[in-house]
């Protein structure tokens, strides 16, 4: 059995120092924001329990009598988009986001968006699951998520297959491997996504005609990632639409249709590098299947998004699995 890939608790810290301690190591592992203690006389008391799934955190958060705020100025301080997922395990907790108030309690769940004003009020001692996703891996646009922030989602359906899918991940992560967690991300990101299709499509309050089309859009973009000739002037004929709706569409999601296309390459060449059932194609043959007719300018592009040349992250790969296999014959 693995430990866990972060473990917070104040149980050996001082009490007067264990509110700042629990808001210092949250903020670090979520989100920056304020923790508040509304449990009166009685000390304060935290424990985090979390997992790394690829680039989704997946954390288990227990305490007694406290609550968050998330403010506008620590939101300017951040450049990085997050939406969560907030999964009440047990007791209560209000939320508040754009105007609108939640209970949840036993159970429920919601969505809360990292990148406007909310507050977290828990009654008494609750445990609650949260999801931390990057933005950049949601299909739907900002519209559609201000539209479900701090709602009672349904447990029904596609609904309740995601919600005892994300529970299942909280309980098995310990024992899954690096590989395989890989493939639970994609897995999670594909539900999510296709419960987003449907519940947001019937949203009346949102803008389906323009976020079903970019939707389109990234779908094609995706089914046509590996032929080099992709270009916007493909995509507008496709679409029947001007190249200057296809930047506008793409300036709303704060992304240029450019950079969605090379970052669809790259994040599927990483995810080639990954595959140890590609080993025997050479990052450069990785580039050129996954659309770079430039092999230098992939492994800038890529160094770039991911800090390190592709050449480097396989060899990387290729030892933690080594790793992997080691620990699990001894």
């Amino acid at each position: 059995m693995q430990a866990p890939d972060f473990y917070i608790s104040t149980e050996k810290v001082d009490p007067k120092d264990a509110l700042s301690y629990w808001n210092d190591y949250v903020c670090k592992t979520l989100v920056e924001l304020d923790v508040f203690h509304n449990g009166g006389q009685s000390s304060f008391y935290g424990s985090l329990v979390g997992h790394q799934l690829d680039t989704i955190h997946v954390c288990k958060i227990y305490s007694q009598g406290s609550g968050v705020r998330r403010s506008k100025s620590q939101i300017s301080k951040s450049s990085e988009a997050y939406f969560l997922i907030n999964y009440q395990l047990s007791g209560q907790a209000v939320l508040k986001q754009d105007g609108k108030t939640v209970l949840l309690k036993q159970n429920d769940w919601t969505f809360t968006d990292s990148t406007r004003p909310h507050e977290l009020d828990f009654k008494g001692g609750f445990e609650q699951l949260v999801l931390k996703i990057p933005r950049n891996l949601l299909t739907y646009g900002t519209s559609y998520i201000t539209a479900n922030t701090a709602c009672l989602l349904d447990d029904s359906g596609l609904g309740k297959i995601l919600k005892n899918f994300i529970y299942s991940l909280s309980l098995e992560l310990k024992v899954v491997d690096v590989f395989t967690r890989k493939y639970l991300a994609n897995n999670l990101l594909q539900l999510l996504n296709d419960y987003l299709n449907l519940k947001f499509a019937s949203d009346k309050n949102a803008s389906p005609s323009k976020e079903t089309m970019l939707l389109s859009i990234k779908s094609f973009v995706e089914e046509q990632i590996t032929n080099p000739q992709l270009s916007i002037q493909q995509i507008a004929q496709t679409f029947k639409c001007s190249k200057r709706q296809l930047h506008k569409l793409f300036n709303d999601e704060n992304c240029t249709i450019n950079n969605y296309i090379r970052n669809s390459r790259l994040e599927k060449c990483k995810n080639d590098i990954e595959n140890l059932g590609l080993s025997k194609l050479s990052v450069s043959e990785i580039g050129y299947k996954n659309g770079f007719n430039n092999i230098s300018n992939f492994i800038k592009c890529f160094k770039q998004k991911f800090g390190i040349p592709p050449g480097e992250y396989r060899n990387i790969c290729e030892q933690s699995f080594s790793l992997n296999r080691i620990q699990v014959v001894y």
